[in-house]
């Protein structure tokens, strides 16, 4: 019984892993395919697609790519929902205190980062937000944020969602934030 337990436990894992590649490997055509930097839209929808696939349900995903030494970025970002993005954002990250945060561990090179935004913090946040015209059904009312964050060489991947995600989430976006760093270059 022990054995054939053992053996359900490892087709489970690796049925997981066949999940978690195809998706990976959806996300790496989709960015193949990229010819100009608007196609990030839909590589971002795609991202986030594949993310619902497995079990991750944001809010929100973005891809930032960091633009020069001074801080300035291009925010591609879903809907509420993930299905589009209507245009990118462009802002200054060192203007908004949570936004430091994340570019600050992109100039550290750091893997990732999670981001548990709260009270002022997260109005500020919001406030921010609202002044590039970011649109948002709910997300205003929201208590509590996380995003979470994984680095690339030009920028990073994130998605916000008002409730803690599963554990790999982590893990996965780096996943995702390592294929996408090799297929943007």
């Amino acid at each position: 019984a022990y054995t054939r337990f053992s053996d359900l436990q490892l087709a489970e894992a690796q049925a997981r892993e066949a999940q978690i590649e195809t998706a990976l490997e959806r996300v790496r055509s989709r960015t193949l395919a990229m010819q100009k930097s608007d196609e990030l839209a839909d590589t971002a929808s795609e991202l986030f697609k594949q993310l619902i696939h497995l079990g991750i349900e944001p809010n929100r995903l973005y891809i930032n790519i960091v633009k020069d030494e001074t801080g300035e970025g291009e925010f591609w970002i879903t809907d509420e929902d993930g299905s589009k993005i209507s245009m990118a954002y462009s802002t200054n990250m060192n203007d908004n205190p949570s936004m430091k945060k994340m570019y600050e561990g992109w100039k550290a090179q750091n893997k990732s980062l999670m981001l548990d935004m709260k009270g002022k913090e997260l109005q500020e946040y919001f406030k921010h937000l609202s002044n590039l015209n970011v649109p948002f059904r709910g997300g205003l009312s929201q208590k509590r944020r996380l995003q979470y964050i994984a680095y690339f060489g030009k920028g990073f991947i994130g998605m916000a969602s008002p409730d803690e995600q599963p554990a790999e989430t982590m893990q996965l976006l780096e996943r995702f934030a390592a294929v996408f760093n090799l297929t943007f270059t």
